[in-house]
């Protein structure tokens, strides 16, 4: 799609319900939260696991979209996409995209089987941790808030403290 100018050469689209959708240019907060979370995750996650950003995830038939964070079970070769096998834990980082996110990729990594996605609000600097995936939803949704922390639940050594992702 990018030969033929559809796309910049730099923008970063993701493929969903087969449609290709131009993603938002992550703003400052956007990229401080994203660090800061990898930064607290990778020590406690172990070596068997690897937190990786931007990396795609293949969810066939018709998406693969590119979520913000994603600790997988083994480390994946520079090119290679994600399959929902691989996925310990799937972290969305939303601003403006919060409503996108929630209505549309939520349902599809529950569809897909992600056992467990966090979805970041700045804005509201809450964090939603959805797990138990159904087929277009998520059993359990816990809003936590600043004085929280949080464990995931594939990788119950690793614990974020939801203030400490805002400082």
């Amino acid at each position: 799609m990018r030969d033929v100018a559809l796309f910049g050469p730099d923008e970063r689209i993701e493929l969903m319900h087969g449609d290709l959708h131009s993603m938002a240019t992550p703003g400052a907060a956007h990229g401080k939260v994203l660090e800061t979370l990898v930064r607290k995750l990778e020590p406690q996650i172990g070596p068997a696991s690897n937190a990786v950003a931007g990396r795609r995830l293949s969810l066939p038939p018709d998406c693969e979209p590119m979520p913000d964070i994603l600790v997988v079970r083994r480390t994946l070769a520079e090119d290679e996409c994600a399959s929902a096998e691989d996925v310990l834990l799937l972290i969305e980082v939303s601003d403006t995209t919060l409503a996108y996110d929630r209505e549309v990729k939520i349902p599809v990594y529950a569809k897909h089987g992600i056992a467990e996605v966090w979805l970041v609000n700045l804005a509201g600097k809450t964090m939603i941790k959805f797990r138990q995936p159904r087929e277009r939803s998520y059993g359990v949704m816990l809003e936590r808030t600043r004085l929280d922390v949080i464990t995931p639940e594939k990788l119950p050594r690793a614990s974020v403290a939801v203030g400490e992702i805002f400082a």
